[in-house]
C-alpha cells in the first residue's frame, strides 16, 4: 500500500533511475552535458528544478545541451524522506 506523505517530502533518485526523450513540447531541458565513458551524464531544468540523469553514451550522443526533454522515472523503488527544515544562522531556510 503507498500512502501520501501527510506534508512536503523528498523522493531520492540515483541519476540512472530516471529516463528522458527528446521531446518539443518537455517541460524540462538540457543545460549541461558530460561524457563518463560508457555513460553521459546529463543537467535537466525542470522548472526550478535541477536534475542529474545518466544515460548510456550511444543515447546522449543524440541529446544537445539546450534540447526539450521529457523526464520518466524508471526506478522500481523509490526513497521517499520527510523534508527537513534548515537552519543558517538562526533562520530557517527552505530546503
Amino acid at each position: 500500500m503507498i500512502r501520501a506523505p501527510s506534508r512536503a517530502a523528498d523522493a531520492l533518485l540515483r541519476p540512472e533511475d530516471i529516463a528522458i526523450e527528446v521531446d518539443p513540447d518537455g517541460k524540462g531541458f538540457v543545460t549541461r552535458k558530460s561524457f563518463l565513458g560508457a555513460m553521459t551524464r546529463l543537467v535537466v531544468q525542470i522548472g526550478a528544478l535541477s536534475v542529474r540523469v545518466d544515460v548510456r553514451s550511444d543515447v546522449g550522443s543524440d541529446i544537445e545541451l539546450g534540447s526539450r526533454v521529457r523526464a520518466s522515472i524508471v526506478a522500481r523503488d523509490v526513497l521517499v524522506d520527510p523534508r527537513k527544515e534548515v537552519v543558517v544562522a538562526g533562520e530557517v531556510a527552505a530546503p
